[in-house]
């Protein structure tokens, strides 16, 4: 099955962060004696076996060429990966959940060590779209509407704020995709007439852009969130400074190591590019956590999804 471009990037991501390191290898034998656990959450969609495929040969080659020795443990399921999130198993993280991410951060220590950009874009947003044609321009337009929304907190709890309100406010049917990595789709049900509205990323709609134009090419925007950074590789404070120090400055350099030329093409192509990040580039996203929980959003996306019949 074809990836989509956005799911590539990722395991590009995954890649260079261990194969890059080697550069430094000759460092690490004469400083860095400790194993680390690098611990992977990937979605449940056919690409994983992939992700696993390809990290497995990256740390391959970044454990024969240095003095770190980087063990990847792959997650298939979330209360394990959770439960040794919490215990402090794992010295490094990914994960393609948000929630994940901010849980690991603000309840068990974890801090953000880089994060990426693709298509110029320094920030994700998520935006209610709808088809150039209609009269709606505004969120004060909208009445009596159908929207379609993903089931991840992430994308209620940035709905929530952006409504300022839960979503019969505004619209009249409001359905949940329920299989996250299915929430990809969401321009294709827009263009087929499935619903008047989605709220989608606007990363997504550049990854149409760029292979698969005709459902993006009949949209507009209504009214966007904040824009906030993407998650991507976060550590552990067991780790020392100094391993960090390096692993940051390596990434930042992008060098162009063999074992991921194939990847060079796709990474022009989407403009990829790593960027340093530290706990408070985070922290407007980790307060609206907080005043979910507090508020109690939570539970209402609960009670939304359990009322649909599928």
């Amino acid at each position: 099955m074809k990836l989509c471009v956005l799911k590539v990037i990722s395991i590009v991501v995954v890649l260079l962060a261990f194969t890059a390191i080697v550069g430094f290898g000759s460092i690490a034998r004469a400083e860095t004696k400790k194993e680390y656990v690098f611990g992977v959450r990937a979605d449940s969609s056919n690409s994983a076996g992939q992700v696993k495929e390809i990290m497995e040969r990256a740390l391959k080659v970044f454990n024969r060429e240095s003095g770190i020795i980087v063990k990847l443990k792959f997650y298939i399921d979330d209360e394990t990966f959770m439960n040794d999130l919490k215990a402090k198993k794992l010295d490094l993280m990914y994960s393609w959940r948000v929630d994940q991410n901010v849980t690991a951060i603000r309840r068990y220590g974890y801090l953000p060590l880089i994060t990426f950009n693709v298509y110029g874009l320094k920030d994700e947003r998520l935006c209610i779209y709808t088809k150039k044609d209609s009269p709606v321009n505004g969120i004060e337009d909208i009445k009596g509407a159908k929207i379609l929304l993903c089931g991840a907190k992430n994308d209620y709890y940035r709905f929530r704020q952006l409504v300022k309100g839960n979503p019969d406010k505004y619209f009249k049917v409001v359905r949940f995709q329920k299989n996250i990595p299915a929430c990809g789709s969401f321009f294709y049900s827009l263009s087929l007439d499935e619903t008047e509205f989605i709220f989608a990323s606007d990363l997504n709609e550049e990854i149409h852009k760029l292979n698969n134009p005709g459902p993006v090419k009949n949209v507009k925007k209504v009214a966007c969130s904040s824009a906030f950074p993407l998650f991507f590789l976060n550590y552990s404070k067991n780790v020392p400074k100094k391993d960090l120090d390096t692993i940051r400055e390596t990434l930042m350099n992008s060098p162009k190591e063999p074992e991921f030329k194939d990847f060079l093409p796709l990474m022009r192509t989407t403009k990829f590019k790593f960027a340093p990040v530290s706990i408070e580039d985070y922290r407007r996203q980790l307060d609206m956590f907080a005043e979910a929980e507090k508020k109690g959003w939570d539970k209402e996306l609960e009670r939304y999804v359990k009322m649909q019949s599928d």
